[in-house]
């Protein structure tokens, strides 16, 4: 999970919770500062757990990141969007995934994020 320290989700999502359980040690939270830009946000996803033996990957794709939505203080622009996707995609590589909307309150910036992200992953 990838999600602006200072904004919701509140009081989760610290990088000590790994999962309970079973599933214990297969979450990852990274919670990255406000006013967030490209280049950092795009270092984040050089973190992604190589360890994992997963199955299927979903994505839990929340647009309110972007630099032109009205709840969060990050200023990503659509080329990183495209470039995050393209790393998400090579991560799973071979195994199904599933993007699953879940935010974005600025209809133009969504539609466009939800573009950039299609298009991703029709041309891998």
């Amino acid at each position: 999970s990838t999600h602006e320290k200072n904004n919701y989700p509140y009081f989760v999502g610290e990088e000590s919770e790994i999962g309970k359980g079973d599933g214990e040690g297969f979450n990852k939270n990274i919670a990255y500062k406000d006013e967030i830009e490209d280049e950092e946000f795009l270092a984040l996803f050089d973190q992604l757990p190589s360890d994992f033996n997963f199955d299927i990957v979903l994505v839990s794709a929340g647009y309110d990141l972007m630099n032109d939505e009205y709840i969060s203080s990050a200023k990503i622009s659509y080329s990183a969007l495209g470039q995050m996707v393209q790393k998400i995609l090579k991560f799973t590589g071979d195994k199904p995934i599933a993007f699953l909307l879940e935010g974005g309150y600025n209809i133009d910036s969504l539609v466009q994020s939800v573009d950039v992200t299609l298009e991703q992953m029709v041309a891998n």
